[in-house]
């Protein structure tokens, strides 16, 4: 019989786990229903991920490998148009593929392609995949299940419901940058799992639960997955920032004990992120063996100077990571009740947001956060425009799922507004029911084909 301690963990244990397998539902249906590779560089992802775990670590001016070449090949590329070398070639040439089959991921640091590699080369060693490809897929839907289930756990100790806790998460699945990203080989499904740990470690921080030591892994952490995760950082930084007593201690002309503390915090979570990110980018310039303008994508988006202040302040740019919703999604999963609950769900993490600016109050933590978010989205985006250009010499926009690492801060800007009985009902309706939406199109999709040549 079980204990009554026993018991006890066991039913706050059971909302959890339902979040959890919802969010892992969603991935592992799209990646059951999704054979081609995905046109988000899916083959570079992968190719690092193989290398980096037979202990090789990819670089600059290196050349796609044979294993992901060939998935690629018998899979098919997820871009009409494009025909790849056949997948009964018997060696096949890396200049048959994009980019004249260079390696262009080499940028982002190890520590995501050193979890999907390991899974993907165990899974199918064991048996239990039929490919490499599909065990990395899996590491993909693993963690981005778990930064949905942290976020989750970050509203909860926030005092929102767990009924509107459930909703709020799982409601970031109707989004193409989180589901798509979920299902494919790509660091970008790690940015949930990295963001939802910034925000949690920085709740922690103020309540005095963890040591300057731990926040300072945190940050290293959130700089050692993808350059974009600076974001979630930074978000963090200023949410101590603005949190504390700063402003009116310098009024005074004395800074005290918490507030000290406070932008120590801030100055150490940026700083181990940004330190990591640099030493990444730095280590990989050493070891370039070319000059990255040759490769093709690079010579197309090649700028010289700064960007135009009307690429920067155009609302596609400016607007792009409020929330950071957009990203590809084959259109076999675009149904039109999805399209709306994805246009419902953007306009109102938008929304959120913003009214968190004007309702943020020192005694309402997640109030705070969400008015933090909505500022570092809306000037991250044009601020990432102008810095990627003035360093690559290349003039991109921002994709929306660059800035996933600041999805949490939307969820916990829509968990804010959750105060009455009726409103936390809603809250946890709705997402409830776009989750299962998701879920049920997924089930019924008719699989994404491989795009015939014109």
């Amino acid at each position: 019989m079980n204990s009554p301690a026993t018991t006890s963990r066991l039913r706050a244990a059971w909302p959890y786990i339902a979040v959890f397998l919802l969010a892992l539902s969603c991935s592992c249906l799209h990646m059951l229903r999704y054979r081609p590779m995905s046109p988000i560089d899916e083959l570079r992802h992968l190719d690092y991920a193989v290398k980096i775990s037979n202990g090789n670590l990819t670089y600059t001016g290196d050349k796609l490998g044979e294993i992901a070449m060939r998935e690629e090949s018998c899979r098919g590329l997820d871009l009409g148009g494009w025909v790849d070398p056949p997948c009964d070639t018997p060696v096949l040439d890396p200049v048959g593929y994009r980019d004249d089959g260079w390696q262009t991921a080499s940028p982002h640091p190890p520590l995501y392609y050193l979890g999907a590699g390991i899974l993907g080369r165990v899974l199918s060693t064991l048996g239990i995949t039929s490919s490499y490809l599909e065990g990395a897929r899996f590491f993909s839907g693993l963690i981005t299940a778990l930064g949905v289930t942290l976020i989750f756990h970050v509203l909860r100790k926030l005092k929102v419901s767990t009924y509107a806790a459930a909703g709020c998460s799982l409601a970031l699945m109707v989004f193409p940058s989180v589901l798509h990203s979920s299902a494919i080989v790509t660091p970008d499904a790690a940015s949930l799992l990295v963001g939802a740990t910034v925000a949690w470690a920085t709740i922690k921080f103020l309540d005095r639960s963890i040591s300057y030591r731990v926040l300072a892994v945190v940050g290293l952490f959130a700089g050692a997955v993808k350059l974009t995760n600076l974001l979630a950082a930074a978000a963090a930084a200023l949410f101590l920032v603005v949190s504390s007593e700063v402003v009116n201690d310098v009024r005074q002309r004395k800074l005290l004990p918490e507030t000290k503390r406070r932008l120590i915090g801030a100055a150490l979570i940026f700083g181990c992120a940004l330190a990591t990110t640099l030493l990444w980018l730095i280590v990989d310039s050493a070891r370039a063996t070319i000059d990255p303008s040759i490769i093709p994508q690079n010579a197309l988006n090649r700028f010289e100077g700064l960007p135009p202040l009307d690429f920067l302040i155009y609302p596609d740019v400016a607007m792009r990571w409020l929330p950071p919703s957009d990203n590809y999604l084959h259109v076999n999963f675009l149904p039109e009740p999805i399209l709306l609950f994805r246009s419902l769900t953007t306009t109102l993490f938008a929304g959120v947001a913003m009214a968190c600016l004007f309702r943020a109050r020192r005694s309402s933590r997640a109030l705070q956060y969400g008015a933090v978010g909505a500022v570092v989205a809306l000037l991250g985006s044009p601020l990432f425009s102008l810095v990627t250009t003035v360093y690559t010499s290349t003039l991109v926009r921002p994709e929306g799922r660059y800035g996933l690492s600041l999805a949490p801060l939307f969820v916990i800007a829509l968990g804010a507004q959750a105060e009455t009985r009726i409103g936390r009902r809603i809250l946890g309706t709705y997402g409830l029911v776009v989750v299962g939406s998701v879920i049920v199109m997924l089930m019924i999709a008719t699989s994404a084909p491989v795009p015939l040549a014109p």
